[in-house]
């Protein structure tokens, strides 16, 4: 291991390590180590390739893009999610010759929305990231491949389903795992045209988004999962105007004072919870709630 650190070129072109057992040692090489061999290599060992075409750390992906490489590895780099490694897989010698200009002009024909690439595009077995990407965006993908697409363990796909007009519920329930790791294409989504229930539900993964005009326009039965939200949208659920008495009765629960003050501040309370929130425990909660329902 520690020759591979110092001298990676040298020790990572020995084909010791496609020995059985070796897998262990290879994920413990650091990424600097690798991307040092690679730059340094004039071709890169076949037997690295199938590791390398995958690689996490996306500046060893391009390294190898501009290597010569053979078609099999070079048909899984023009599909990389990364735009810089796809842009210098497409530009590499070996693009303008068969099976991978195919595939490129493939891929130009869906980033165009082309109707007639897509039968194409489903039937191509060897997907990657990238054509996965460009069939969760085709306005015609049909819905069980969406599914198929939410359901599979490529991360990227998010990009692609973010480009799309409108999203089913279904689709969504797939999704929302990978949403979950990447709250970031929870604002994407939210422009889209998507059902009242999950739209409240991805202002749990962008609650700065939520404002007032967003509560009037969400019905109360979709608002469950602001319960469980960060506390600013259970602030703001206090202030919808028609809670119903459920709801009332779980913020009036709420482990954070300050909800439950708001609580105590309405006016349209049951009388049962009014009095709980009027023997809570915390003095800021029982002082609002003697303001609004005890006046002097």
């Amino acid at each position: 291991m520690e020759l591979a650190e110092h001298y990676p070129a040298e020790a990572l072109a020995n084909p010791a390590w496609t020995l059985p057992g070796a897998e262990e040692y290879r994920k413990r090489i650091s990424a600097l180590a690798v991307l040092e061999a690679v730059e340094t290599w004039a071709e890169v060992p076949y037997f690295w390739l199938l590791n390398l075409v995958t690689f996490p750390h996306a500046p060893v992906r391009l390294a190898l893009a501009k290597k010569p490489l053979p078609a099999d590895a070079l048909v899984r780099l023009v599909q990389d999610p990364d735009p810089q490694v796809r842009a210098v897989a497409w530009a590499h010698p070996l693009a303008q010759k068969e099976p991978v200009r195919s595939l490129i002009l493939l891929f130009r024909a869906m980033e165009r929305g082309d109707s007639e690439a897509l039968p194409k595009a489903l039937q191509y077995t060897s997907r990657g990231p990238y054509l996965e990407i460009l069939l969760a965006r085709h306005p015609g993908t049909p819905e069980d491949v969406l599914l198929g697409l939410a359901k599979a363990r490529n991360p990227f796909v998010l990009e692609g389903f973010a480009q799309r007009d409108r999203l089913s519920s279904a689709v969504l329930e797939a999704l929302w795992p990978k949403l979950e790791g990447q709250p970031q294409w929870a604002e994407a989504l939210l422009q889209k045209e998507i059902p009242p229930e999950y739209r409240a539900r991805l202002y749990t993964l962008a609650p700065h988004l939520a404002t007032p005009e967003v509560l009037s326009h969400l019905p109360e039965e979709a608002l469950s999962p602001w319960l469980d939200g960060p506390v600013h949208l259970r602030l703001l659920l206090t202030q919808h105007p028609e809670l119903s008495a459920d709801l009332l009765a779980r913020l009036a629960e709420d482990p954070e004072a300050v909800v439950r003050a708001e609580v105590a501040s309405r006016p349209d309370l049951p009388g049962e919870l009014r009095q709980k929130l009027l023997d809570d425990p915390a003095p800021v909660v029982r002082q609002r709630a003697r303001r609004t329902h005890e006046p002097s």
